[in-house]
């Protein structure tokens, strides 16, 4: 019983509360990627009509319209790629390699959109000139093309995968070009499927969900709490919490250090130790807490944090949350 009062918080809620806030961070992660990828899809006012444009192009992370004679080998298979949608039509963006005319580079070209067979296998027919003016987008390779890498399938004369990642080598120039007009359909290219705005709703959503978790805790307008502390879910502080400590309970008692808090607040090892060993002399030798300030000054008065320690406990105006183990004495 006293398992469920006193630690369902610390068991339960405080977890939940980290999930609600790692969530939140990669919401905002998302946020930022999405504003990347809207960034390098915008389209420069260049035309890139020659092989070095386009090698210019690849390192500037931004789309450009192109227009450039081309000629890929009939001999070739095309890539179909898979699960490519269209309004509401499972379809496929098919795929070619083309070298400019001059022989210079080798790119990717997402010739359009097909429809799907009813039979998974059989795969559309497409037709491609063997020479031809490619006119169309040049785009970044974007994270919606490129998933992990799995096995292609060979049906008949040509390919079928799931991502681009099965196909792209380094002798492809690092861009892809969605042309106009070659197939019935254009592919409708890379696009976020949810904003940034969508994404910095849910990051403020999460943000609000574990504050409202961690309001459970209730502390006394004029209680100090210390750096890295942690005072848990459904705890009433009613005095003062030391830094670095870890209080919980309907009324507060220290449980402890926040070795985890400490551990991403970038203490490094032999601070938590003499951090540990300075707070086992304070609160867990029932000394007087007179003479056990004293003994830590000597013995530990070195560190920074063991220094911030004393003065807070020495500042205390309201007395300090009990510990957990034995009684701490205020002679």
């Amino acid at each position: 019983m006293w398992l469920t009062k006193k630690r369902w918080f610390l068991i339960v809620v405080i977890p939940v509360i980290g999930l609600c806030v790692k969530a939140g961070f990669w919401q905002l992660d998302r946020a930022y990627q999405k504003e990347n990828l809207i960034e390098e899809l915008t389209v420069g006012e260049a035309l890139l009509s020659t092989s070095s444009e386009i090698l210019e192009a690849q390192t500037h992370k931004r789309s450009y319209r192109v227009r450039l004679p081309v000629s890929r080998d009939v001999s070739e298979p095309l890539v179909f790629l898979d699960n490519r949608i269209q309004a509401r039509v499972a379809g496929y963006e098919v795929f070619t390699e083309v070298t400019s005319i001059d022989g210079a580079i080798r790119f990717l070209v997402n010739l359009g959109w097909v429809p799907g067979k009813k039979l998974r296998s059989e795969l559309p027919i497409v037709e491609v000139p063997e020479r031809f003016v490619l006119s169309g987008l040049w785009i970044p390779v974007t994270e919606s093309y490129l998933m992990a890498a799995s096995q292609p399938e060979r049906i008949a004369s040509n390919w079928r995968v799931q991502s681009l990642t099965d196909i792209l080598n380094e002798d492809l120039v690092s861009g892809i070009v969605l042309a106009d007009g070659l197939l019935s359909h254009n592919a409708a290219g890379p696009s976020p499927r949810l904003g940034p705005a969508t994404h910095y709703g849910y990051a403020v959503q999460w943000f609000l969900m574990a504050a409202v978790l961690g309001g459970m805790a209730g502390v006394h307008q004029f209680s100090r709490i210390g750096r890295f502390a942690m005072v848990g879910a459904g705890a009433m502080a009613a005095q003062d919490v030391p830094p670095f400590s870890i209080a919980q309970g309907d009324r507060a008692r220290l449980f402890g250090l926040n070795i985890i808090g400490l551990r991403r607040g970038g203490f490094d090892s032999e601070t938590i130790s003499v951090l540990r060993n300075a707070y086992r002399e304070l609160f867990s030798k029932g000394a007087p807490l007179r003479i056990a300030l004293e003994r830590v000054r000597e013995s530990h008065g070195a560190s920074n944090e063991v220094r911030e320690l004393i003065e807070f406990i020495e500042g205390s105006k309201r007395g300090l949350c009990r510990a957990s183990g034995p009684e701490i004495s205020s002679d």
